[in-house]
């Protein structure tokens, strides 16, 4: 039996979970495999209703045994995400319908296909930027602000959140600091969770991986109708609400840097004065409008986002310590200019 005919198989048998309350497709079609070559990533496959010709659900698959703990991490986002979010509004703009089904051995996560292309072809004019931000971050923001838990920074909450990822940072990075980070950086590390100790924030969920890229985008007459956000990997509960915000911003603001390195390109529209970094200081007035974060905290605590992007791609499924570097000249970038801004 053909991997495409195992497939198809399996999304009609798992249909209920896919799309619940709609009529299964008489007959689907397996389009095509997809995904980046690394062996390090999933193939991508697609299964499209064979009438309408529109796709109708995802299917990822292992190229080796270390995606299996990510595929299980990303349907357990899925489940949660199903179960705690209480306003069905911001479950339209997720892939979280689908399953964790094994196959001769192997785990393959089917999902709810999502309608669209990635956001990062319309990445294309500060024009388009400005529209789709526009419709997307209140959603963000809203997805994080859904069951929200009140936090004040002291005690256990603060060595956990704070503390203890700063000390893994410096061990598990310890040669590469030694290179890249700044002594700046590393006096406002060291000092860091005394300047944050009794703030309050509110812990959310964090999608982990917020980017163009990872952003379908649909658009009807030349206007935005719909988005989704896909590929839950990296999904943390009760996380410091810095996460996501500044990933947006951050990953989408390479794509503005053509033939840039990651940390020039950083430099210029984040830290730079222009409309990039316009919209930016804007997001996060309208997120602290959320009583998520004040915008204070927010910058104070944006560097723990970067060493968060560090322990990401050194993973077990990643393995890229070696690209470690860009993040830690990031962070040497932020806070430079954070500290010459903070009176």
């Amino acid at each position: 039996m053909s991997m495409e005919y195992k497939i198809c198989n399996l999304v009609k048998h798992y249909w209920d979970d896919l799309h619940p309350n709609i009529q299964r497709p008489d007959a689907l079609v397996f389009m095509k495999v997809a995904g980046k070559t690394s062996p390090n990533a999933a193939i991508i496959t697609m299964i499209l209703d064979a009438h309408y010709r529109r796709p109708v659900a995802v299917a990822k698959i292992p190229r080796n045994p270390k995606m299996a703990p990510g595929l299980k991490c990303e349907y357990e986002a899925m489940v949660h995400i199903r179960e705690s979010v209480s306003d069905i509004r911001i479950l339209e703009h997720t892939s979280c319908r689908g399953n964790l089904v094994e196959y001769d051995g192997v785990p393959i996560l089917l999902q709810a296909a999502g309608e669209g292309h990635p956001m990062v072809r319309e990445m294309t004019s500060r024009k388009s930027i400005e529209a789709l931000y526009e419709q997307i971050l209140p959603w963000m923001f809203g997805f994080h602000s859904d069951g929200a838990e009140d936090c004040i920074l002291e005690g256990e909450t603060l060595h956990e959140l704070v503390e203890a990822p700063i000390a893994r940072f410096m061990k598990q990075f310890k040669d590469i600091t030694a290179e890249f980070l700044s002594s700046e950086a590393r006096q406002y590390l060291k000092e860091l969770a005394r300047k944050i100790q009794g703030r309050k924030v509110r812990l959310c969920r964090q999608h982990g991986d917020f980017n163009a890229h990872n952003t379908l985008v649909e658009y009807n007459r030349g206007r935005l109708c719909n988005f989704t956000l896909i590929d839950w990997e990296d999904y943390r509960k009760r996380q410091l609400p810095i996460h996501d915000l500044n990933h947006f911003f951050t990953s989408n603001s390479h794509l503005l840097g053509t033939n840039m390195q990651p940390d020039e390109s950083y430099a210029k529209f984040i830290m730079g004065e222009g409309w990039y970094r316009n919209l930016y200081t804007k997001a996060t007035a309208d997120y602290e409008s959320y009583d998520l974060i004040d915008r204070q905290t927010f910058w104070d605590l944006t560097p723990l986002y970067m060493i968060e992007m560090c322990f990401c791609i050194s993973d077990v499924q990643r393995d890229q310590q070696d690209t470690a570097p860009p993040w830690i000249k990031r962070m040497n970038i932020f806070i430079s200019r954070h500290l010459r801004n903070t009176p």
